[in-house]
């Protein structure tokens, strides 16, 4: 993209000053988004379905409970939430994509929810003259993190939820897909992939009425749950054996000691141990989506549980530095078994820890 803007002369692109400003919501979500909407927030609420109350700890050793709560871990779910659409008028796309990217109208008011993680607070956009206008166009979140799996699943996929309320020939804007999810996800919703349109592609345009999806809690819902799960079953995953998965690092740098004794271990009990580089996204969703019990390091990786089925063992291993609540508050509308465990120095043999979880 940088290319992009070298190739072009500077007099083609201005900056705006952004105006991060809230902008409160109009009315609810209608059954479709169509141009003679007014501007603003269209949000519905609804209600969650959390299987986990609390933190259940009768498992962890009372020291390690203490430390689990001390991170957040006995923070309660959300049991009401809201999710919709912002329709914006006159906008253009940011010329820079990646953590930059962003949408912004004439006014200078940039949707922050919908945005990369430096364009949230930057205080200017630069953005290309318009040199062309498009009627409209559906504008999948930006992630937060461009190169995140986990920002761009649960944000910029997450976000087709809405495209069956938009015109079928209205294009749909995205910034990158590194992880190649785009054609599966259409495909499963029945989108037409010709739609599909970059961001880089659109920066000379002025967007007359942009549709932009919210992104969802950071900690999930059971709705977001249930758009993926549903979208397993037309690409034809779900449906095979069940199997338990342990998630590997062993080819990473970030391998711990403790993985090669405690794979062994896991092997004899019947796991699979997965390298998750090793293979393509969609494979990673096929073995989640057909898995019955999930053993991993903290990671992104985890967030192909958003595939995997109702009543999902899972068995988080931190380090004792570095614990983070996030995919324990996500697996409660999931599953009610999940167990958290530390490793570290104090904790030569994982093996220990793991087995009376696995009884």
């Amino acid at each position: 993209m940088r290319k992009y803007l070298a190739s072009r002369n500077s007099d083609d692109y201005e900056v705006i000053s952004c105006d991060h400003s809230a902008i409160g919501m109009v009315g609810e979500v209608p059954d479709a988004f169509t141009p003679d909407l007014d501007e603003g927030s269209y949000s519905t609420k609804f209600r969650t379905s959390p299987l986990t109350i609390g933190f259940p700890d009768d498992r962890i050793p009372p020291g390690d409970a203490e430390k689990f709560k001390k991170a957040g871990f006995d923070k309660p779910a959300a049991t009401m939430q809201r999710d919709g659409m912002f329709v914006a008028r006159d906008c253009r796309v940011s010329a820079l994509g990646g953590d930059d990217a962003t949408v912004v109208n004439n006014d200078g008011h940039v949707y922050d929810s919908r945005a990369s993680r430096v364009a949230k607070i930057s205080p200017s956009v630069l953005v290309m003259k318009p040199q062309r206008s498009i009627p409209e166009a559906f504008i999948l979140p930006f992630p937060h993190s461009s190169a995140n799996y986990y920002h761009v699943v649960s944000e910029m996929i997450y976000g087709l939820r809405f495209a069956d309320r938009i015109g079928p020939t209205v294009p749909i804007v995205y910034d990158a897909d590194q992880f190649n999810l785009l054609p599966m996800m259409c495909a499963a919703l029945k989108i037409d992939e010709s739609r599909l349109v970059l961001r880089e592609d659109v920066v000379d345009a002025r967007i007359g009425t942009a549709y932009l999806p919210d992104s969802p809690s950071f900690y999930w819902n059971s709705e977001i749950y249930a758009f993926f799960r549903a979208a397993c079953v037309p690409i034809g995953t779900g449906n095979g054996p069940p199997r338990k998965l342990y998630i590997s690092r062993q080819k990473s740098k970030r391998s711990a000691i403790y993985e090669v004794p405690l794979q062994e271990k896991l092997q004899e009990r019947g796991f699979d141990i997965v390298h998750a580089q090793d293979l393509t996204v969609a494979e990673q969703i096929r073995i989640f989506a057909d898995a019955t019990c999930v053993i991993a390091p903290h990671g992104a990786g985890l967030s192909n549980i958003l595939y995997s089925k109702p009543g999902l063992k899972i068995i988080e291993i931190f380090d004792d530095n570095m614990i983070s609540p996030d995919f324990y508050q996500r697996s409660k509308f999931i599953t009610d078994d999940y167990t958290p465990v530390i490793a570290g120095a104090g904790v030569p043999d994982m093996w220990e820890r793991i087995r009376p979880l696995l009884d």
